[in-house]
């Protein structure tokens, strides 16, 4: 008999992983995490940027609290962060990238010229101030 194997919905995966970061959070002395290197945005947001898995110095960070998960990605990540599921409003963009075409990345307002603008704008969106910080993908120049 073949091996067949169980159907499995990425999105319910996902679902899953925010939830349990979220219990995670609530019965630590945390308030949020933000995780930055290519595997620990993958597995808390569902979102792989291949970009990031190419090169080292490509900076982005997902900030996930009790209440939501936001993201703070180059411009160029824009839409195939919102393609993942991330909602644009959860997305704080930094750079510059042209997209064509009808979509959603089309309504997008750069207001950073880098990560550390976004990341700070970010932060002050985040409830409370104990903030757990996987510095592996965070710039040396941090903010």
């Amino acid at each position: 008999m073949p091996f067949k194997p169980a159907p499995v919905s990425l999105t319910q995966l996902v679902h899953d992983r925010k939830a349990r970061f979220r219990q995670q959070l609530e019965s630590s002395e945390y308030d949020a995490i933000i995780v930055s290197s290519p595997e620990s945005v993958l597995y808390a947001t569902g979102y792989e940027s291949m970009p990031a898995r190419l090169k080292k110095a490509y900076y982005y960070a997902a900030i996930i609290t009790a209440e939501r998960c936001a993201m703070v990605v180059p411009s160029a990540d824009f839409a195939p962060a919102i393609d993942a599921g991330v909602a644009p409003d959860d997305i704080t963009p930094f750079g510059t990238f042209f997209f064509s075409g009808e979509s959603a990345a089309n309504t997008l307002n750069v207001r950073h010229k880098d990560f550390d603008g976004a990341l700070r704008e970010a932060l002050t969106k985040v409830k409370g101030r104990r903030v757990l910080v996987e510095w592996n993908g965070i710039p040396p120049h941090r903010p």
